[in-house]
């Protein structure tokens, strides 16, 4: 990635709030607005010339980077430094719709890892009930 920083700390977790990330738009951006056209919360928009996700209407759905040509929209990069700390007693895996449609057997393959490396996950399988329009 172009002009990248280095991994930012991820915010720490809350109890009681979901714990969501963001995404960005990188300079590999060709304008074509794809992101814009089809993210179900109108996160994106034009800033200073370059295409911004703002994060605090962006709900982590991931249409951004599915539809992105160039690979320019991401997962903001965080290192999360609880992870050895996961309580697996309250341990769920939420692929949500998009991710389902997208790459129909990915959420089975995810979960199976998921519980490979940390035992009892559960699926949690629900969605913002807005469609990413991959059809």
């Amino acid at each position: 990635m172009k002009n990248s920083k280095p991994l930012d700390m991820a915010p720490p977790v809350t109890v009681g709030v979901e714990d969501t990330f963001s995404y960005m738009i990188s300079d590999e951006c060709v304008g074509c607005e794809a992101c814009v056209a089809n993210c179900p919360v109108h996160a994106i928009a034009e800033q200073s010339g370059r295409l911004e996700v703002d994060p605090a209407i962006c709900i982590d759905c991931g249409t951004c980077s599915a539809v992105c040509p160039t690979g320019a929209a991401r997962r903001v990069p965080y290192i999360r430094s609880s992870i050895s700390e996961v309580n697996t007693e309250n341990c769920y895996f939420n692929p949500g719709c998009a991710m389902n449609l997208y790459k129909h057997d990915g959420a089975n393959r995810m979960l199976k890892l998921l519980q490979d490396l940390f035992g009892e996950v559960k699926s949690h399988n629900v969605c913002c009930r807005h469609s990413p329009n991959f059809y």
